[in-house]
């Protein structure tokens, strides 16, 4: 999460972003792991993370947290009966909770015997030659091959100004000038229907502003443009 309230990288000036998972794993380490479960050492501890971390940057954490646990309400209410209420509250429990790490796979099984969701056991041939041909085509569309280094980049517009050779099993790092610049159009998310693919695309720009203490450069990321295109289906 990133808004005007986030600490600021001393070095680039630049807002760091909050992850929502790191904030509820110290609340977690805390309670859980430290088993600090006394109001008056509660409250130092939460007083530490304030003092790092604006109050109302974690405002902001508990409200992404909110809406993230109504937008799966709402959606799982589209096509699970008003009888079940309870099952819908596990699974956002689960989902929002106990998962950890917003990148975690589910996978048939666990969505079956874990979280209660009605999949198919036994797909049919063509329709899981068809699942993984979209797979593929996704696959193309957001370069997953494609290894995401913005700092190799940078080393490749600096190619003109090879750095001197290193001694062997020294890291080597170019002296990259400032202002030195790389551009990256990433392809970040993609509705499609029968009709009509609408893709959400970002241009960055990473640039060279500095110099750290081991001579690596010091880059800020910059977004130049972002937004959603449609294009008809074929």
């Amino acid at each position: 999460m990133t808004n005007d309230f986030n600490p600021v990288n001393p070095q680039t000036n630049r807002q760091i972003p909050i992850s929502v998972e790191d904030v509820k794993a110290y609340i977690s380490f805390v309670k859980s792991t430290a088993g600090i479960r006394h109001e008056d050492e509660f409250v130092k501890a939460i007083e530490i993370l304030a003092g790092k971390v604006h109050p109302l940057a974690l405002g902001n954490v508990e409200r992404f947290i909110s809406q993230s646990r109504l937008i799966a309400r709402k959606i799982l209410t589209t096509h699970m009966k008003e009888e079940q209420p309870h099952k819908i509250d596990e699974i956002i429990e689960i989902m929002a909770s106990k998962l950890y790490f917003h990148g975690h796979p589910i996978n048939r099984v666990e969505a079956r015997e874990e979280l209660g969701l009605k999949v198919i056991e036994n797909v049919p041939p063509g329709l899981e030659t068809a699942m993984w041909q979209l797979y593929l085509d996704y696959e193309t569309e957001f370069e997953n091959r494609k290894i995401f280094d913005p700092l190799t980049e940078i080393f490749a517009a600096c190619a003109a100004n090879p750095p001197p050779p290193s001694a062997p099993g020294q890291m080597q790092i170019p002296n990259i000038p400032v202002g030195t610049e790389a551009r990256m159009d990433l392809v970040l998310a993609m509705i499609e229907s029968g009709r009509l693919s609408s893709s959400f695309t970002q241009t960055k720009r990473f640039l060279v502003v500095g110099t750290g203490q081991m001579n690596e450069p010091l880059i800020r990321d910059e977004t130049l443009a972002q937004g959603w295109a449609d294009t008809r289906a074929p």
